[in-house]
């Protein structure tokens, strides 16, 4: 249960009002770009800066509760695609979902919460915060606070659900404004049951996305001649989600699934901030962003490049790194070397002897897993070094989200020489075991599996899957035209890359 704190005007956190930092609006307006109407890029602009406000505020929350860290929800790819239909976003804590919904202060009366966020299996929540936003050109009136919330159950058992905007409405007075109120620990509760949604027919989900993805239609979920069962079960399926989200940005997303035009890794070393924004709009991402410092996990292939960090350490200590660049001398054990390396990626950006280290390292060094270490490493701290590598991640849909699993493809890459490329796949469950049977292929360029480029997820004795992500590590040839295809049962997901 969230304990007695207080802000900086020392108040307690009943109710509290949070300042809007100016770094964190003008990169949700960027972000909000990324919408195809004025109306969604000004919601999506709410939300987000809602969600990046609160974000530090529930960190330190379940740091002192021993909690598992807080993920945004959905996770970059999807929340563009989600931001363009659905006001709301949400955080995710272990298996506790507190959804946010923004509201500007001086335009709501009551608390509104869009219907999908209520009846849809993948969006429905735990907790429903309602945050009032105050925007104002005076940089100290940008502020937001959190009025109160409710749960998942009062909103379906107490709430007005008003059919004419698909949404369930309660009195601010009705709201609990304590937020220690709020358990994530006792495993209360505080969801309905939901009842399946009704499948569609392919070809009816054709025909929907042609009407619905009208780039003149500003508010698709409100089209009435389109039952609302209709429209929660499009908006609920995350494939058919993207595929309007394509229609509505003017996108012709099957040429771009089947990546007929493909991705330059080149291009992901030191990239510029027009081609970061590209990298990010096609949904790859900084794999720190998707991932917290992993902890060590059973994984089949060639290599596992996992790491983790047993201690916090302060970035700006001299104290704290100048130890950690002794421990990568030629006469330390190697898995020191190998984790001092890990460990300056965390703490040591823009810190001049942490570069120096780790660019000397590269120089000299042999072992290959201590390279992509080092390389790795140098890419966080120093972005655009020429020696530096990077590393991107990317949630992929294999229809496993119905299996309440989530699959992410990653991959990362590192000089070789001045031409090569060395390159890193892996496929990682951000959430759980992957499911028995899983591949992982690279294929040429016309489709056939290279040999010995291809791995499959593992079952336990009881049938249950074994590994949490499985891998391959390959050098081709500068210029190399090669497929990434991942396949559980009948799904398929396939990118094209050039080395």
């Amino acid at each position: 249960m969230l304990k007695d704190r207080r802000t900086h005007t020392g108040r307690e956190t009943h109710t509290f009002s949070i300042s809007i930092p100016k770094m964190i609006r003008e990169t949700g307006w960027q972000l909000a770009q990324n919408q195809s109407n004025p109306l969604s890029r000004y919601t999506a602009y709410l939300n987000r800066i809602c969600l990046d406000t609160l974000l530090p505020f529930f960190h330190e929350w379940t740091e002192e509760e021993g909690l598992e860290k807080p993920l945004k929800w959905p996770r970059e790819e999807q929340l563009f695609q989600s931001l363009e239909f659905v006001s709301g976003t949400a955080l995710q804590i272990g298996e506790i979902r507190i959804v946010l919904i923004p509201y500007e202060i001086e335009e709501c009366r009551e608390f509104v919460v869009p219907q999908e966020w209520v009846d849809c299996p993948a969006y429905c929540g735990d907790y429903y915060l309602a945050v009032a936003v105050n925007l104002d050109l005076e940089e100290q009136e940008n502020w937001l606070k959190i009025e109160g919330f409710t749960t998942h159950q009062q909103l379906k058992t107490v709430a007005h659900h008003r059919e004419s905007d698909r949404t369930y409405t309660m009195e601010f007075n009705a709201l609990v404004r304590d937020l220690n109120l709020i358990d994530l620990t006792d495993n209360l509760k505080v969801r309905e049951p939901l009842p399946d949604l009704p499948q569609i027919e392919p070809g009816e989900v054709e025909q929907l996305l042609n009407m619905l993805g009208d780039a003149a239609l500003y508010s698709p979920r409100l089209r009435t001649d389109i039952s609302t069962d209709k429209w929660l079960s499009l908006i609920n399926h995350c494939s058919y989600q993207k595929k309007l989200y394509a229609r509505k940005m003017g996108e012709d997303l099957t040429e771009k699934n089947n990546s007929t035009e493909p991705i330059t890794l080149k291009k992901w070393l030191g990239a510029i901030a027009e081609e970061t924004q590209k990298i990010l709009k096609e949904g790859w991402q900084s794999f720190d962003s998707l991932f917290e410092p992993l902890e060590p996990s059973p994984v089949r292939g060639h290599l596992s490049i996992d790491r983790h960090l047993t201690e916090p350490i302060d970035s700006k200590s001299e104290a704290a790194i100048s130890p950690i660049i002794s421990l990568l001398e030629p006469y330390q054990k190697k898995n020191l070397r190998y984790h001092a390396a890990g460990v300056l990626g965390e703490i040591g950006r823009g810190h001049p002897e942490a570069i120096a280290a780790l660019s000397d390292l590269l120089k000299i060094e042999k072992d290959e897993e201590m390279r992509w270490q080092a390389a790795l490493s140098l890419g966080k701290i120093d972005p655009g070094n020429p020696i530096s590598g990077t590393k991107k991640a990317k949630l992929i849909d294999l229809g496993l989200r119905l299996h309440a699993r989530e699959i992410a493809l990653i991959i990362a890459i590192i000089p070789k020489d001045e031409e090569r490329l060395g390159v890193f796949v892996q496929v990682r469950s951000v959430n759980e075991e992957l499911p028995t049977g899983l591949k992982l292929s690279i294929l040429s360029e016309t489709g056939e599996v290279i040999p010995k480029l291809e791995v499959e997820a593992r079952s336990d004795t009881a049938g249950e899957g074994k590994d949490n992500s499985i891998q391959l590590r390959f050098t081709p040839p500068s210029g190399t035209i090669f497929q990434v295809r991942v396949t559980s049962n009948d799904r398929e997901f396939t990118e094209t890359f050039i080395a």
